[in-house]
């Protein structure tokens, strides 16, 4: 294999993961929307508050999710915890 067909297929590599991570983030938020979790959303829809009597940080792009106790992966398994740790939350600001 030549330098230029494993930099074409690096660059390919690269923009199909940037390409699943913006999908991701469509829909994680989508799916934590529907779900009723109120949330605030920041840089562009990369980074989601939930506040609840604790916060939690998501960034739907790759699932991580993070309270100063627990962290996780997935958003499902973030509505999950959600569910089970019930608070008050505050706005809800969709990322456009």
């Amino acid at each position: 294999m030549k330098d230029n067909d494993m930099s074409a297929d690096w660059h390919k590599h690269k923009q199909d993961r940037a390409n699943k991570r913006h999908q991701n983030l469509v829909i994680s938020t989508k799916i934590l929307a529907n779900a009723g979790v109120k949330f605030d959303s920041r840089d562009y829809g990369q980074h989601i508050i939930i506040r609840m009597p604790f916060r939690i940080d998501f960034w739907p792009s790759t699932g991580l999710w993070k309270t100063a106790q627990s962290n996780g992966r997935g958003v499902r398994e973030l509505i999950q915890f959600i569910n089970t740790h019930k608070g008050t939350q505050t706005t809800n600001e969709q990322p456009q």
